[in-house]
């Protein structure tokens, strides 16, 4: 009864100047683009919150 491991919602194409910039910015952050930013893709709203939660806690980190 094992299936195969993937995400349970699909992966969509980043499309759109605003995808293919995200998709610029992440290779040089990170030298790729992470699977789960497609799968992140499906709710663009969820995704921008994500990222600017993420520059915050950078952000903390960087005081000290």
């Amino acid at each position: 009864m094992s299936q195969g491991v993937g995400a349970r919602i699909p992966q969509t194409e980043m499309n759109g100047l605003y995808g293919d910039v995200l998709k610029i910015v992440m290779r040089k952050m990170l030298g790729s683009v992470p699977e789960s930013a497609g799968v992140m893709w499906n709710h663009p709203a969820v995704f921008k919150d994500m990222m600017r939660f993420g520059g915050r806690t950078d952000t903390c980190g960087a005081e000290t």
